[in-house]
């Protein structure tokens, strides 16, 4: 029951800060000047979704490389990790510039959006050397929508 009451949060959430972002640029504002005062409860929110799909997993590999994981989960994981991106993407790219979001991304986006790509190669049957084509570009769209649709091994 928590999970889905945290994951609904952590959607509502996401939706309301993109909707009232819209709107604010819809007024005339530019972009950045938009969606900054919007930019903490879109963290929360995110972080929220994130604990929701941690709390609904039987054991506690998000971490981990070895075990798999679904299409829904890769799904929702994935979606958490690339809003999160783009959160310390635009907090880089903003007047109040913070050093600290290209560390988040390099040290901890990125190891986590492998490990998602690693437990899902897993759950298809196919070597984790296949997860460096995400660092080719292009390619990696295909590659990750083939990752989204393509069915999981039987156990």
């Amino acid at each position: 029951m928590k999970m889905k009451i945290m994951k609904a949060l952590g959607t509502f959430g996401i939706l309301l800060s993109i909707a009232l972002a819209a709107d604010k640029e819809a007024q005339g504002h530019t972009t950045l000047v938009a969606i900054e005062p919007f930019l903490v409860p879109f963290a929360i929110s995110v972080i929220l979704l994130f604990i929701g799909i941690i709390i609904g997993r039987k054991e506690p590999s998000f971490f981990s490389f070895s075990n798999t994981t679904g299409r829904l989960e890769y799904f929702f994981i994935s979606l958490g990790l690339y809003l999160l991106f783009t959160f310390s993407i635009v907090m880089t790219a903003g007047p109040s510039f913070s050093a600290l979001a290209p560390l988040v991304i390099l040290f901890i986006i990125i190891p986590l959006v492998l490990a998602n790509i690693c437990r899902r190669l897993n759950d298809i049957g196919k070597s984790r050397y296949f997860a460096l084509i995400t660092f080719i570009p292009f390619v990696n769209l295909i590659f990750i929508l083939y990752l989204q649709f393509a069915p999981g091994k039987p156990k």
